[in-house]
């Protein structure tokens, strides 16, 4: 079990309030890089589901004849995942994905409740699923179940003891973010690798986290429910906080005023997304984005098994210029890296100066891994902050390798990368998965 360090005094948080017009609650489950954004909101009677776009315009789902529909998670692709009710069965509920406009339905074998709660660009999803026919939401009846949806086939998921189980998010890497029920009533967050090791999380203080939902971004953060007082812990509105967590990093997130706070969605800029309850017990959906001195996803945790990167899918990077003058020589050092070729606290040395709109320049990195420096061309629009990167110098497992990358701005002399990257068929073997 691992250990997470007390929250820091020095992250700051700055919310943005969802509230769908006309709605008597509204709830942001998920984003994605883009900062697309879906949830689900009551009005009426009904509950439906919507999506966000980054420009704020508001969008309802509904599942075709449904009564209830909620929009769970999405991935980068705007593939959509959830759940829908229909009046004829209200208590048995139905896992969906939306792609493309089309609607799939799907349960797992033996399913009556089934939650959708996360997909991965790769169209895996996961959720969780009961068999019961009334399905009680707190630890004790043993029936819930996570799953694993990928190539058609599914695949339950138990935390090995636990008389209960539910999984809320799986990123690129295959990771799978979770929460498992404990014999005193007690609930953990877990983290699941693509190889099946299991890794339960204990939150300082020993507090218990909510199972109902959570977040996983690319680079492994978390994000989560945790409630005050005696198990069990029960999502709603009261004396729940949201909570995000990263490497020994651990920070407690209230939005200011209101009652009682979730966080169920992550991206990997780092943008957060969940719900606040008022006095008059009426949700909003948030979203958050934050900054920490020292960028606590900066770092990995010693005791997660890293994986080889795929040769080929997304990457986030986010570099320190610090020691970047503008001028040849300079040099930025990576301080978040989701490709595992690329470590935290390698150095990006530039050979040729940017201009006010352009780089163009010849640069290193170093030192890469099993290279004593690798050579690559990184070319950058800097009005529409697009570009490629290309490497085909060194002497291993870094040749071979382009990128069509996004910049943005992050805080002062610190800039995130976004970018589809693949390796071609001349690279090392040992970098596959």
């Amino acid at each position: 079990m691992l250990e997470r360090g007390e929250s820091s005094s020095e992250t700051t948080f700055d919310f943005t309030t969802i509230d769908v017009p006309g709605a008597s609650t509204t709830g942001a489950l998920d984003i994605n890089n883009e900062g697309v954004i879906v949830g689900r909101y009551a009005s009426a009677g009904r509950t439906h589901g919507f999506v966000r776009s980054t420009a704020g315009e508001l969008t309802t789902i509904d599942f075709p004849g449904a009564g209830f529909t909620v929009a769970g998670a999405l991935n980068n692709r705007g593939d959509i995942v959830g759940w829908y009710t229909l009046p004829a069965a209200p208590v048995v509920r139905h896992g969906f994905l939306l792609r493309d406009g089309e609607f799939t339905t799907f349960d797992p074998p033996g399913s009556i409740f089934t939650n959708v709660l996360g997909i991965n660009d790769h169209g895996e999803i996961v959720g969780r699923f009961c068999t019961l026919a009334i399905c009680l939401p707190f630890p004790g009846n043993g029936e819930w179940h996570g799953f694993l949806l990928r190539e058609g086939e599914f695949t339950t998921i138990d935390f090995p003891g636990s008389h209960e189980t539910n999984v809320f998010k799986i990123n690129d890497r295959g990771q799978i973010a979770g929460g498992y029920g404990t014999p005193d009533g007690n609930e953990l967050p877990f983290v699941l690798s693509r190889k099946g090791k299991f890794t339960s999380i204990a939150l300082p203080g020993a507090k218990q986290i909510s199972q109902d939902n959570g977040g996983l971004n690319g680079r492994g953060d978390i994000v989560g429910i945790y409630c005050d007082g005696a198990p069990p812990c029960f999502f709603g509105p009261t004396r729940t906080h949201g909570y995000v967590l990263s490497a020994n990093d651990f920070a407690t997130i209230d939005v200011p005023g209101a009652l009682a706070t979730t966080a169920v969605g992550i991206n990997t800029r780092g943008e957060i997304v969940g719900s606040s309850f008022d006095a008059s017990g009426s949700g909003h959906g948030y979203l958050l984005r934050w900054g920490h001195l020292g960028v606590i996803a900066a770092r990995r945790d010693a005791n997660d098994d890293a994986e080889d990167s795929p040769r080929a899918g997304t990457f986030h990077a986010q570099k320190n210029c610090a020691q970047y003058s503008g001028l040849a020589g300079g040099f930025c050092t990576l301080t978040v890296s989701t490709l595992k070729q690329i470590p935290v606290g390698t150095k990006v040395v530039y050979a040729s100066a940017a201009t006010a709109t352009a780089l163009s320049s010849d640069l290193m990195l170093v030192p890469p891994p099993g290279n004593s420096v690798a050579f690559g061309h990184v070319e950058l629009n800097r009005v529409t902050r697009t570009g490629t990167l290309t490497f085909s110098g060194g002497t291993g497992k870094f040749q071979h390798f382009s990128a069509n990358v996004t910049i943005s701005f992050l805080y002062p002399q610190n800039w995130a990368w976004d970018a589809t990257y693949s390796f071609g068929n001349e690279g090392d073997p040992d970098d596959r998965d």
